[in-house]
């Protein structure tokens, strides 16, 4: 079978993509009944006949892509990807060659901070995948779409939507061609999964894998400590570009070419000052816009992105000399931009980064009335996908361009509410992770961000760990984050359970803020604590090891039972005499201490402040 190659994928350009399915389905079907004898014909016809449309639309959908650049007009993926580099611990490998290797490590993370480019690598994987199947069709799943339905089952969801209208494929001839290895699952977005739903999502994903062990799964999302967790999966982080990748990324924009040539030679130079910019490829492309307005870039993040608004609105179409797209609400720019923060405000906290159109004009209604300011929803949306190119379509279905600029938008927004709940709409804020939203408030409005409600959650926190501390119970202090633990065959830990909801959330992004917590706040402190133990042992060091609740959960295990609730331990009481073996109890402590001192440092730093102006 030949290998895949980046001359071999360019080489492919852009093709029909009939031919190339019914090439992958005949590829796949042919190995899968060369290997096993559950792949009746009748399974074959039903592959053949019932997912082809679904697979060459999947195709199409990552054939072509849409860019900030672009705005509503697709561009085929070839023409603006750039090869990303990929880090797994010590190994280091090109994105090529991480698709040609899939098989060999089975299950695996794409991790990466927003805009280095995942979901358009998942795209990339797909097309190459397609174009070499080795035995296995890709299927390609955006999982933020599952937001939007009521059962939430990942692996039905993989079936309908593969499902068409004159549809022949079984769910059960469909498990069994997933359970034979047939399927490459390729699911774009964990991070984008509702909050509420990401530790079920979790649960299932890592279900799936262990029910079927010749499946090829890979996962993208935001960098999240939780993957660390995930027993046999390999977590590769996506690199930032180096300035070879960013000349070559700017190369192949589409954009006025006397620009270009300016942002190329001032790269050097910017290098040393907006490394962290440059090295993400969305920012990076939104930089030469930025630069194309006003020949300068701010190194900070909230002044940048208020800067590349202020250009998409002003001059989207730069590289059309002489033209400039009129704006169909007839709002200014300072009205606009004010809208807008309450239209991603109100989206975000309704955790929607896609809907349709009249729920989007359902929003724009919303931030209307809020705002206060006349205009029409359908023109609003207009200047929103065609002007500002803030939003863009994907089939029936709008979506941002890009989160972080949701984000962004959302944490101007706090900056001017002012409301009773203000506490609760920037605790939810502050529930989300791996988003920016909190941190670019605290950048805007630093004593808002403290007064309001960073001072407040560290009271509480510290009053009420403090007591769980006191108590001189390990399971009470560890409940004070996590109830249960979820673990596998081998007595590993594989996940912790919550006890309330957005705690660990906070913390993180508390120690995302705030160096001087950093590592001490870290979750995975907790989870390496625990891992680290071995619960047999340390329950024939107690004396506790024929407790029936220890023993049921044993034959559980050892039953390999596939539902992932049988495997929850909670960590009540009757667990202290071994928990107190472990080191988690002086692991929380810090916790305590860290928190302590943020809180001590803002105080002090407040109190000179209060003392500045005297009246």
């Amino acid at each position: 079978m030949p290998e895949i190659t980046e001359n071999a994928v360019i080489a492919a350009g852009m093709k029909s993509a009939g031919p190339i399915v019914s090439a992958a389905i005949a590829s796949t079907l042919q190995s899968l009944k060369s290997t096993s004898n559950r792949i009746t014909d009748k399974i074959s016809r039903e592959l053949r006949l019932g997912y082809s449309d679904f697979l060459e639309a999947s195709y199409n959908r990552c054939q072509q892509v849409k860019t900030i650049v672009s705005g509503d007009q697709p561009v085929p993926i070839l023409d603006v990807y750039v090869n990303l580099h990929l880090t797994c611990e010590n190994l280091s490998l090109e994105d090529i060659d991480l698709i040609e290797k899939l098989e060999d490590y089975g299950r695996i993370v794409v991790a990466g901070t927003g805009g280095a480019g995942k979901s358009m690598f998942m795209k990339y994987l797909t097309i190459c995948r397609f174009e070499n199947t080795k035995g296995k069709i890709p299927l390609f799943i955006e999982l933020r779409h599952l937001n939007n339905l009521s059962k939430k089952d990942l692996m039905q969801y993989c079936f309908s939507s593969c499902s068409t209208a004159h549809q022949k494929v079984t769910f059960s001839s469909f498990e069994k061609v997933f359970a034979e290895g047939g399927f490459l699952l390729i699911l774009d977005g964990f991070d984008e999964v509702d909050n509420d739903f990401k530790e079920e999502m979790e649960a299932q994903i890592l279900d799936i894998g262990r029910r079927n062990p010749a499946a090829v799964i890979v996962v993208s999302s935001r960098t999240d400590p939780r993957f660390k967790g995930w027993q046999n999966y390999y977590n590769f982080e996506v690199c930032r570009l180096n300035k070879q990748q960013v000349r070559s990324l700017v190369g192949k924009v589409k954009y006025e070419e006397g620009i270009k040539k300016r942002f190329l030679r001032e790269i050097n130079g910017l290098w040393e000052t907006h490394e962290t910019f440059l090295s993400i490829p969305l920012l990076s492309v939104i930089m030469l816009l930025t630069f194309g307005k006003f020949s300068e870039i701010s190194p900070k993040a909230t002044l940048f992105y208020k800067l590349a608004f202020q250009t998409l609105y002003r001059e989207h179409d730069a590289n059309k000399e002489q033209f400039k797209r009129p704006i169909f609400s007839d709002l200014e720019m300072d009205d606009f931009e004010r809208s807008f923060a309450a239209f991603c405000a109100l989206s975000y906290l309704d955790s929607k980064i896609s809907f349709d159109r009249a729920t989007a004009k359902a929003i724009a209604n919303r931030a209307k009335k809020y705002t206060r300011l006349e205009f029409d929803e359908g023109d609003y949306l207009k200047d929103l996908i065609q002007n500002v190119c803030m939003i863009q379509e994907e089939g029936v279905e709008l979506t941002y361009v890009h989160r972080s600029f949701q984000e962004y938008f959302t944490a101007l927004f706090l900056c001017g509410y002012h409301e009773s709940n203000l506490f609760d709409v920037i605790n939810q804020v502050a529930m989300r992770e791996n988003d920016s939203t909190l941190s670019m408030f605290k950048e805007l409005d630093e004593n808002k961000f403290e007064i309001a409600w960073l001072m407040p959650v560290l009271d509480s926190y510290i009053d009420s760990l403090k007591t769980a501390l006191d108590s001189g119970s390990a399971s009470k202090a560890l409940n004070w984050i996590f109830s249960a633990g979820v673990y596998n065959s081998d007595l590993n830990l594989e996940a912790l359970m919550i006890s309330e909801i957005g705690r660990s959330s906070i913390l993180r992004n508390i120690s995302r803020i705030y160096p001087i917590c950093e590592d001490r706040l870290s979750i995975g402190n907790i989870f390496e604590a625990l891992r680290g133990s071995d619960i047999k042992q340390l329950l024939e060091q107690t004396g506790d090891i024929k407790r029936k609740k220890i023993v049921k959960l044993l034959q559980e295990i050892a039953r390999g039972s596939s539902n992932i609730h049988d495997r929850e331990l909670k960590y009540s009481e009757e667990e202290d005499s071994w928990l107190r073996l472990t080191n988690v109890r002086s692991v929380i402590s810090e916790f305590l201490n860290a928190l302590t001192d943020v809180r001590d440092e803002i105080s002090q730093k407040r109190l000179e402040q209060s003392q500045i102006i005297v009246v």
